[in-house]
C-alpha cells in the first residue's frame, strides 16, 4: 500500500468523477455492447472514476472497488457506491451483477492473488455474466512501454495466463482483442494522421504475427480479454 500513497497524484487524477470527450468515445467503442440501462456493473480499481461516471450516465447501476480509502470516500461523496474490498459487495449481489470491469488492474495483482480474485468475481456475477479485463499486452513487444512504466506493476499478463488461472472457476475467455482504437478530437488532418497510424499498426500486427508465428495478431500496447461466467 505504501507505493500507492501518492498514486493518484502521480496519475494526475482530479477525482471529480468526470470523463472527457475522448474517454466517452473510447468507452462507447469498448463497452457499449456490455454496459447499458438497468445493468448492474462493478468496476475494480476505478481510479479517477471516469468509467463509473460514464456507465452511470448510460443508465447502469454502478459499484466501484478501490484500495485507496480517500478515493473511495470521494466516490461516495459524489453519489457513487464504492468500497475498499470487493468482498464487501456481496450484500448488494441480489440476483447477480451483469458485468465486472477491470481496467489496468490485473497487472497490479500477484499470480497467487488472481485465482481467489477470479473466484470472488464469479460469485458476484450472474450466470452468463461478463468480466472484461484490460492489461498491458504481455504477449507483445509493444506492451513493455506500459508494463514497465509503473513500479506497482508486479505481474505480466497474457490471454494464455489468464485463461489458465481462470480454470479453477467457471469463467472462460471468450474474446481477445486490442484495446479499442479511437480517433482523437481535433481537425481533419489530425484525425487522418491517426487513422493512417492505426492502419499501419494493424498491418504490422498481422505481419509480425505471421513472421513470428505468435498464434494471435493482437499486438497493440494494451489487450482486452472478455470472460464469460459459464455456471
Amino acid at each position: 500500500m505504501q507505493m500507492y500513497e501518492s498514486y493518484s497524484q502521480w496519475k494526475n487524477w482530479r477525482l471529480d468523477f468526470s470523463f472527457s470527450e475522448e474517454d466517452h468515445l473510447y468507452f462507447e467503442k469498448e463497452f457499449a455492447k456490455t454496459v447499458g440501462p438497468g445493468q448492474r456493473v462493478i468496476e475494480i480499481g476505478f481510479g479517477s472514476g471516469a468509467f463509473l461516471s460514464w456507465a452511470k450516465q448510460r443508465g447502469a447501476e454502478v459499484y466501484g472497488v478501490e484500495v485507496q480509502e480517500e478515493i473511495v470516500a470521494a466516490a461516495n461523496e459524489n453519489g457513487l457506491k464504492a468500497v475498499c474490498q470487493i468482498e464487501r459487495l456481496f450484500p448488494y449481489r441480489q440476483d447477480g451483477f451483469d458485468a465486472v470491469v477491470a481496467l489496468d488492474v490485473f497487472e497490479h495483482i500477484s499470480i497467487e492473488e488472481i485465482p481467489p480474485m477470479l473466484a470472488t468475481i464469479e460469485g458476484l456475477l450472474k450466470p452468463s455474466g461478463t468480466l472484461i479485463v484490460r492489461v498491458p499486452n504481455g504477449g507483445s513487444p509493444f506492451g513493455r512501454w506500459h508494463q514497465y512504466g509503473d513500479v506497482t506493476h508486479v505481474n505480466v499478463m497474457t490471454p494464455a495466463k489468464l485463461g489458465q488461472l481462470a480454470l479453477a472457476t467457471k469463467l472462460r475467455v471468450v474474446e481477445i482483442r486490442n484495446q479499442a482504437r479511437v480517433l482523437p478530437s481535433g481537425n481533419l488532418g489530425k484525425k487522418t494522421k491517426a487513422w493512417l497510424l492505426f492502419l499501419m499498426r494493424e498491418i504490422l500486427n498481422r505481419v509480425l504475427s505471421r513472421i513470428y508465428d505468435f498464434g494471435i495478431n493482437k499486438l497493440d500496447q494494451n489487450i482486452v480479454m472478455v470472460l464469460k461466467n459459464t455456471q
